[in-house]
C-alpha cells in the first residue's frame, strides 16, 4: 500500500513461512517519495522514485516507459495471460558513483527495481536495456529449472547463463521489436566490451571470479559477458550449420 507521514506504519501479515523468507529485499525507506500509475487495464505499471534525486523526468513517464517496455517483453515471449499491476523502484547509484558502471536492475515477483544514474533518459535505448535485462534473467530463472536452481550454493558459477545468457535474449529482443536500432545493440556491445577488456582480471577462470564476485561486482559482470559472448558464438555456429539459431533451439527446450 501506500502511506505518508511519520505515524505510517508497516505490518507484515502473519503466515506459514519464516520472516526472512517472507521478506526479502522488499522494504525501501527514506526520503520523500513520488509515484505514478500508468498503462492500459491489466498492464498497468505503478513508477516510486525519489521526489528530488536529480532526474530530468518524473514519475509519471517513468511508469509508461515502465509499461511499454513490460508489453514489449511479454510479447516477446508470447505471455497472453492476464498481468498483474507491477512495482517499477528507480533508484539512484550510491553517493559518489554516479557512472554507467553503476546501473543496474533485478526483478521479484511483479517488481522490478532499477538502479541508475541522474543522466539516464526515459524512454530511451539504456533505459530499455535496463528493464529488458532485467525481465530476461527473472524469466530464465523461472523457466530452466536445473541450470537455473536457486538454493544449490553455486549461484555465482552459473552467472554465465543465468545472467548473460539473459542479456543476450534481452538485447536480441529489443532490437526484434523494433525498440533498438542495429546502431544501439552495436554501442550496448561496444560499451559491454570496452569494459570487459579493461578488467585486470579478464585472464581469470571463472571459479575464482565467482569466489570474489561478492566482494567486487564488476566480476560477476565479467561472468555475465563471458556468457553473452558464448552465446553469441554459439547463436553463429548453429546458424552456420543451417540451424534457426540459439532463440529458437531454447524456446524448444522449455
Amino acid at each position: 500500500g501506500l502511506a505518508e507521514g511519520a505515524q505510517a506504519l508497516w505490518r507484515i501479515p502473519p503466515g506459514p513461512a519464516p520472516l526472512a523468507v517472507r521478506v526479502q529485499q522488499a522494504l525501501y525507506a527514506g526520503g520523500a517519495l513520488q509515484s505514478a500509475t500508468r498503462g492500459p487495464a491489466g498492464g498497468q505499471v505503478t513508477a516510486v522514485m525519489p521526489a528530488e534525486a536529480g532526474w530530468r523526468f518524473g514519475a509519471e513517464a517513468l511508469a509508461q516507459a515502465g509499461a511499454e517496455a513490460l508489453a514489449a517483453q511479454r510479447r516477446h515471449w508470447g505471455d497472453v495471460d492476464a498481468m498483474p499491476r507491477w512495482l517499477l523502484l528507480l533508484l539512484p547509484p550510491p553517493a559518489g558513483s554516479g557512472t554507467a558502471e553503476t546501473m543496474g536492475g533485478t526483478a521479484w515477483h511483479h517488481a522490478l527495481a532499477l538502479q541508475a544514474p541522474t543522466e539516464l533518459t526515459v524512454p530511451g535505448p539504456v533505459f530499455d536495456s535496463l528493464v529488458a535485462q532485467a525481465l530476461a534473467r527473472a524469466w530464465l530463472n523461472d523457466r530452466f529449472g536445473p541450470l537455473a536452481h536457486a538454493g544449490r550454493g553455486d549461484e555465482a558459477l552459473r552467472t554465465w547463463f543465468t545472467d548473460g545468457w539473459a542479456d543476450y535474449l534481452a538485447h536480441r529482443s529489443l532490437l526484434r521489436d523494433g525498440r533498438w536500432t542495429a546502431a544501439d545493440y552495436a554501442n550496448e556491445l561496444n560499451r559491454k566490451i570496452a569494459q570487459y577488456l579493461g578488467l585486470p582480471e579478464l585472464q581469470v577462470p571463472n571459479a575464482q571470479i565467482a569466489s570474489a564476485a561478492a566482494r567486487n561486482p564488476a566480476l560477476a559482470a565479467l561472468a555475465a559477458a563471458r556468457g553473452e559472448w558464448l552465446a553469441l558464438h554459439w547463436h553463429a555456429s548453429l546458424r552456420g550449420a543451417g540451424q534457426p539459431g540459439l532463440e529458437a533451439l531454447m524456446r524448444r527446450l522449455l
